[in-house]
């Protein structure tokens, strides 16, 4: 007996009803759900597992009209169109008609390449999750990859597990070291079939990358996609992966930094030749999509300058201005100086630290001292574990200024006695402690750079309560504070931007206070987005200290209308209302599920003035399947008719639900074309190429022996790539559908 979607069968000593069926050639993958509705659907492989089919019969089997009416629930439960989204039913989620979108741009056959650009906290990791599910529940999600900052894995594991039931691989290098050691050498782990969670720290070390030129994903997702700027490491492991997949996903709230060349490249990644497909941008602000919350409320503190204070700043202006007169234009000298004063608008003790560092490497002590000892990159020996980012800048301070460097000497000693004079009466420190002291709200307070963050520490200390957050600390040790944070043990959490992103912490927290302005829109709207987030049932509060008297209020002025410059519109053309309202409906219904080998049928009595059934007729519920060539369920429809006979029924059914089947055939082809045409761009791209002559070194095989391996498995990805496309375009040119009868009532 062939097996098909709604069938019952006999596995593992249950009774289960068939979902979808795969032929894989020798063997067939066959997903199940128990028929009693008790348990998650689980996938077997024919005839490897003994799968029976229990005869079905459409002679209806009587009932109880309570157990009819949960046959009949279950099936519209599992109901849906190809257009519309399957695993959104099922997924832990809440209902916003905009996170559905995306999922159904991609299912709609409009767009293969998504960039998700919502404002901070408006769920872009659950709408990608949600495309890794709907791809799931379709079976074309074998082996995907996500890519994220190192931080972010476990929240990522957690969301995807806990909201879709989607297990993922978390690998980092150790991980995938012992992971190599197990396989075949000639396995490149890569390939195995798994969703893969990896920081993109790890892929763009250079061992790595050239196991990545062969692999062919169905997903590929980037998280904080502005991280991969052309030019670095990062965009050339992104890039890469992205050539390769078959949808693209790139999410971030800050894409556009107001450089508009390095927002052109962010939308190039995954562009393949002849895939003539546009990048679909969802663009989402959450005034928009929250209407009723309260605007978040931003104000500008100003800290008046002690006398010492103004008295460093002078100093420094003159030593600038000197610097850039007599440089001679040089670059190094003038970022040097840059670099100073943002230390002074941090407060002096900073600005003293780096006006030391700059003393010490002029006067030639740094270099002796540093050639006594090598310097190791643990970031990339960790694979992004630790972020260095927050780091106190230091080569950038041993650029000579000026031509007499015994003056220079000289200037650099004068600024660094006024600078030690001035920490005594920092105004931002002390201007920071009074609001701290006054409020009892939990605060998070980020500073740009470790140090700075260990000078607040100790001058608040008398404060308590505190909690620090940064980049040098291991990944267990951010998870600790924050939750530390987050339970109530600590009112003050003083952070750098390595807590800038990913966090959520609008459950504890809505009050932010910029110690300093970053130079970029971008890390504000991260910070802010820590707290001012969906879900976040108050008013946000976002403070920016300025000390008096210099340009830091003028940088936070071109600051807001880079941003306003760097606004993006949305580019979508799918609207998720009716969706949304089709899925929240569905998600009312039992999933339970009863024996499907036969129909049922059950007598009920007509009720009330304006009866449902009219006595002497009956309701009869039908299910209809949509299968292509490939044995998928491409649709899975009903319908209720109402009638005198069960034939007079079946025949407006099939009518009925012949009409929904084609409009889903035609749906169905228009996903499938999409894909096609990013399937043949990616076959175009991995055409094996003759691999150029190799001469070895005497005595010396194994260049040839790699040369051997990389065609080998160039050949393998590109018949991969051809099979999977022959068989999709087969699949989509024959259909089959099939009608059956759930269950009838019969009036009295």
């Amino acid at each position: 007996m062939q097996l098909l979607p709604g069938a019952a069968v006999y596995a593992r000593a249950r009774r289960h009803v068939v979902l979808d069926v795969v032929d894989h050639g020798p063997c067939r993958s066959v997903r199940l759900v128990p028929a009693a509705g008790l348990g998650p659907p689980v996938t077997l492989i024919s005839p490897f597992d003994v799968i029976r089919p229990i005869a079905a019969s459409d002679v209806p089997r009587p009932s109880s009209p309570k157990k009819a009416a949960r046959a009949c629930a279950a099936a519209v439960r599992r109901s849906h169109a190809a257009s519309e989204l399957r695993a959104a039913v099922d997924a832990d989620i809440r209902i916003f008609d905009y996170q559905l979108e995306p999922a159904m741009a991609i299912v709609g056959g409009h767009a293969s390449r998504l960039l998700l650009v919502d404002e901070v906290g408006l769920g872009k990791t659950i709408q990608a999750g949600l495309i890794l599910a709907e791809l799931r529940a379709r079976h074309l999600l074998t082996r995907a990859l996500i890519l994220t900052p190192a931080g972010l894995r476990d929240q990522w594991a957690a969301e995807l597990r806990d909201r879709f039931a989607l297990e993922v691989v978390r690998i980092d290098a150790g991980e995938l070291s012992d992971l190599q050691r197990a396989l075949p050498p000639w396995v490149n782990p890569w390939t195995l079939p798994r969703v893969w969670l990896a920081s993109i720290d790890l892929l763009k070390r250079g061992e790595l990358l050239p196991q990545l030129e062969h692999v062919t994903w169905d997903a590929v997702i980037v998280d904080e996609a502005h991280h991969a700027a052309r030019g670095t490491d990062r965009h050339a492991a992104a890039a890469l992966a992205c050539a390769r997949a078959r949808v693209v996903v790139l999410l971030t709230a800050t894409p556009h930094n107001g450089d508009a060349p390095a927002y052109a490249d962010l939308c190039n990644l995954g562009a393949l030749e002849g895939d003539d497909r546009p990048l679909r941008v969802f663009r989402r602000r959450r005034g928009d999509v929250t209407a009723g919350t309260a605007p978040r409320r931003v104000r500008v503190i100003t800290a008046n300058s002690a006398p010492a204070e103004r008295a460093l700043r002078a100093l420094l202006r003159a030593y600038a201005a000197r610097v850039r007169l007599e440089s001679g234009g040089s670059a190094p000298a003038r970022l040097a100086m840059i670099v100073l004063r943002k230390r002074a608008l941090s407060g002096p003790a900073p600005l003293a630290r780096s006006l030391a560092r700059r003393l010490e490497a002029l006067s030639g002590s740094a270099g002796e001292s540093s050639s006594q000892q090598l310097a190791f990159d643990f970031g990339d020996t960790l694979g992004g574990e630790l972020i260095p980012d927050d780091g106190e800048p230091g080569e950038v301070l041993s650029a000579p200024g000026l031509p007499d460097a015994a003056r220079e000497r000289e200037m650099l000693a004068s600024l660094l006695d006024a600078a030690r004079a001035a920490i005594p009466g920092a105004s931002k420190v002390s201007a920071l402690a009074r609001a701290l002291s006054r409020a009892s709200e939990p605060v998070i307070v980020f500073t740009e750079y470790r140090d700075t963050l260990d000078d607040l520490r100790r001058q608040l200390a008398g404060i308590g309560g505190l909690e620090v957050l940064h980049g040098a600390m291991m990944p267990a040790e951010r998870r600790q504070a924050v939750a530390r944070f987050t339970a109530g043990t600590a009112r003050v959490l003083l952070a750098t931007d390595a807590a800038a992103e990913g966090l959520n912490l609008h459950y504890r927290c809505r009050w932010v206070v910029h110690h300093e302005a970053p130079w970029s829109p971008v890390r504000i709207e991260q910070r802010n987005g820590r707290v001012d987030r969906l879900g976040q049932s108050r008013r946000v509060h976002v403070w920016h200290l300025v000390a008096g008297g210099t340009e830091e209020a003028g940088i936070l002025a071109r600051l807001a209308r880079r941003s306003s410059a760097a606004r993006l519109e949305s580019s979508a053309v799918t609207t998720g209302a009716a969706e949304a309202a089709r899925v929240a409906q569905l998600k009312r219904l039992p999933p339970a599920d009863v024996r499907a080998d036969r129909p049922l049928v059950a007598r009920v009595r007509p009720r009330g003035a304006s009866p449902w059934l009219r006595r002497g007729q009956r309701l009869a519920v039908f299910a209809g399947t949509v299968l292509d060539g490939a044995g998928r369920c491409v649709a899975r429809l009903y319908a209720g008719i109402r009638g005198h006979h069960l034939s007079g029924c079946r025949k407006a059914a099939s009518r009925d639900l012949g009409t929904a089947a084609r409009a889903s055939i035609a749906a169905h082809r228009r996903f499938a074309r999409t894909l096609a045409i990013r399937e043949r761009a990616i076959e175009a791209a991995l055409r094996p190429s003759r691999t150029p002559a190799i001469q070895p070194a005497l005595f010396d095989r194994r260049a040839l022996a790699e040369a051997a391996d990389r065609d080998a498995e160039a050949g393998r990805a590109f018949d991969e790539v051809a099979l999977r496309r022959s068989v999709a375009d087969g699949a989509a040119r024959q259909f089959r559908v099939s009608i059956a009868l759930v269950a009838s009532f019969v009036s009295r």
